[in-house]
C-alpha cells in the first residue's frame, strides 16, 4: 500500500507497521529548521542538517485503516510548520 502522506510543504516519509495484536501503526515524519543558537562554526556538515523532527502518528485497525487514514490526511495536511523562536 503507497500511503502518499506528508506534512505540507515538506519532504517527508511515511511508514505503516502492523503488529500481532491487529493493530497498524503510521508515522509519518519530516526534519525541518535549526535551533535558534544552534553553534556550527567548526562543523560545516552541521550547518545543512536540520535538527528538529516533525511526527504525526495514526493507531488503527485493518477494519477501519481505510476511514482513519482520510481522517488523518485532513489532519495532517492542517499541520503548519512553523520556523521556532
Amino acid at each position: 500500500m503507497t500511503l502518499r502522506l506528508a506534512f505540507p510543504g515538506h519532504r517527508s516519509t511515511a511508514c505503516l507497521q502492523e503488529k500481532r495484536n491487529g493493530e497498524i501503526l503510521v508515522t509519518v515524519t519530516t526534519q525541518a529548521w535549526r535551533w535558534p543558537d544552534a553553534e556550527t562554526e567548526g562543523d560545516a556538515d552541521m550547518r545543512e542538517t536540520a535538527w528538529i523532527n516533525y511526527d504525526a502518528y495514526l493507531v488503527t485497525t485493518r477494519a477501519t485503516l481505510h476511514r482513519d487514514l482520510k481522517t488523518f490526511r485532513v489532519v495532517l495536511n492542517q499541520v503548519q510548520i512553523q520556523r521556532p523562536m
